[in-house]
Formats: C-alpha cells, structure tokens, sequence
C-alpha cells in the first residue's frame, strides 16, 4: 500500500482500510493490555507526551471526564471496546454493565480492575461490528476512545449493531481524544495511520487514528439520533445522542 507521512506520527491512508490492517490493529491493542493505562496515567512511553500536554491539565480533563461518565447511563448499559476498564468503573457505580472488546488481554485487564473495587459487570469477547445481543437488550451504550479507530468504511456495521441492540429512546455517549495542534484541526475526521511502539520495541505502522472534534464525532453517530449534548474538555472530546 503507498502511503505518504505528513508527520512523524501520521501518514496518510491513500487507499482503504484495509482486513489486513485491521488484523495489525487488533494485535497491537491485544498486546497493548498491560501497559494502556501508561497513556492515562503519563508515565513509561508517554511520561514525556505528558509533560508536553501539562500533567495537571490532563489530570483535571480526566477528573472531568470521569464525572460525566459516571453520571451517564442506568439500567442495562453496554461498553462497546471497553479495553482496560478504565471507563467501565464509572458506569458500573449505576449501571448493570455488560463490558465488550476484541481483546482476551483487555478483558483480563478489566476483570481484574472492577474486581478490585469490588464492581460487577458481565465481560463478553465480541467484534464491535458484529454484536452477538438480542434487539433492544440495552438502555444505553457508551464507547471511550473508540471512534478513533472505527474505519468510515466500517461505520455502518457498528451503527447498525447499536441500533438494534439498544432500546428506543436509549442513550449513547461516546468520548475520544481531539485534535492536539491546528493541522490535526483541519484533518478532523479524516483517517491516517499513527504508528505506535510497545516497551518491548514492537513496532506497528497499521493503527488507524481519526482525530474528531465535538461536531465530527456527532456526525459519524448521527444515524443513531439526535444529539443531546456535546463538549470539548482539554485533550478531549465528548456527545451524548439519543437514539430514535
């Protein structure tokens, strides 16, 4: 596949998505698992991305983030790509969560996160664009960190899993990294590939990113419904939709 960099961290895609790809992708966030929250907390690889972004303003984005997801969402809730349990503490304070991802290590990872705060959630191994749930099965949906990497080719797989696996009237919201300087601005919602290192010097060039602002992020949603609610906290972007 020709592909062109137009910074050390992004090289345009000039051709699709491709299987082969998102096989690469899978294998590097299964691998990932254990050192993912490096990234939330600033330390090993991303200790100096941290200092770059201001640890106490990244810190108070989280705190914020972590209140709106903690107040999002009752009944049955789905958390579609839940990786590390990260978010999935927050909603089971409410909500009787049923925990989805690809990855049997992230799985792992949040089994054990919600055990030690002595939360509950039912796991399930799934593919995000196959959801193995009877329709209507869920009051709400919420997805961290995830849209990022859902390829806009793949979008109406995913769209159409969460519409009939949620309730009508049910809610959805959806959280994810902004643009982080002005040229990622003006690509906001095009995919590129970010190449990513683990502590053991792997290297993986196929990760697909996408880089949403508030509005980008509600327009890929939009066949759920209408949007509720949108926000931009620090490094980070938010929406509630409700589905109709």
């Amino acid at each position: 596949m020709s592909r062109k960099p137009f910074s050390q961290h992004h090289i345009e895609l000039v051709a699709p998505f491709s299987e082969a790809d998102d096989r690469a992708m899978r294998a590097y966030y299964d691998r990932r698992a254990t050192e993912y929250d490096d990234w939330y907390l600033g330390r090993g690889l991303y200790a100096e991305y941290a200092r770059r972004e201001g640890r106490a303003q990244w810190n108070a984005s989280l705190r914020e983030l972590a209140e709106r997801v903690a107040a999002f969402g009752s009944g049955n809730l789905i958390e579609i790509a839940c990786g590390t349990g990260w978010w999935s503490r927050y909603l089971a304070r409410r909500s009787r969560v049923t925990a989805v991802d690809f990855s049997p290590r992230m799985l792992d990872v949040t089994r054990e996160r919600l055990r030690a705060e002595s939360l509950k959630a039912e796991f399930v191994r799934a593919d995000a664009y196959a959801l193995p749930f009877r329709g209507g099965s869920f009051d709400a949906c919420f997805m961290g960190c995830f849209m990022s990497h859902v390829p806009h080719a793949r979008l109406p797989e995913l769209i159409d899993g969460i519409r009939r696996a949620l309730k009508s009237g049910g809610l959805v919201m959806a959280i994810d990294t902004g643009p982080g300087s002005e040229e990622s601005r003006r690509r906001a919602g095009t995919e590129y590939y970010n190449p990513r290192t683990l502590k053991d010097g792997s290297r993986y060039e196929r990760v697909l990113k996408i880089d949403h602002t508030p509005e980008t992020l509600a327009n890929a949603l939009a066949p759920l419904g209408r949007t509720v609610e949108s926000w931009s906290i620090g490094s980070f972007v938010g929406v509630i939709l409700r589905h109709s």
